[in-house]
């Protein structure tokens, strides 16, 4: 999921969908992540983008992003930080794509997380 973007001030579908299409592949070349060559042929990493829910005036929409493999979703998302350095996508941020299940269980692992701390028990993270 791509949040952040700008949306597209065109009236025609085709034209906001090339729009976005192309953001979303100058992200993914800003991040470093190129196209993944196998035998003869190169693969594209980006298949599929789509806007998530109805255009209303107001904040951007998300963007849900359908990549060619899942080796490719946690590289893109391991080096979602190069992003922060970039002058023209610097405010994108990047997440993967998670159903309700998994929201809640890392909901509950944070709640977990903070509480732990807050007892005062050192973390692997803390030594």
């Amino acid at each position: 999921m791509v949040y952040n973007l700008q949306e597209s001030n065109s009236t025609t579908v085709e034209d906001r969908r090339k729009y976005h299409s192309y953001h979303i592949k100058s992200i993914v070349e800003e991040i470093g992540v190129k196209e993944v060559t196998g035998g003869t042929e190169a693969t594209e990493v980006v298949v599929n983008v789509l806007k998530v829910g109805k255009a209303v005036p107001g904040p951007d929409r998300p963007v849900k992003v359908v990549l060619s493999s899942s080796r490719l979703v946690k590289e893109i998302i391991k080096k979602k930080s190069n992003l922060k350095k970039s002058e023209v996508y610097s405010k994108i941020n990047l997440e993967s794509d998670l159903t309700p299940k998994q929201r809640e269980n890392l909901r509950k692992l944070r709640g977990e997380l903070i509480q732990r701390k807050d007892n005062g028990e050192k973390l692997p993270s803390d030594i």
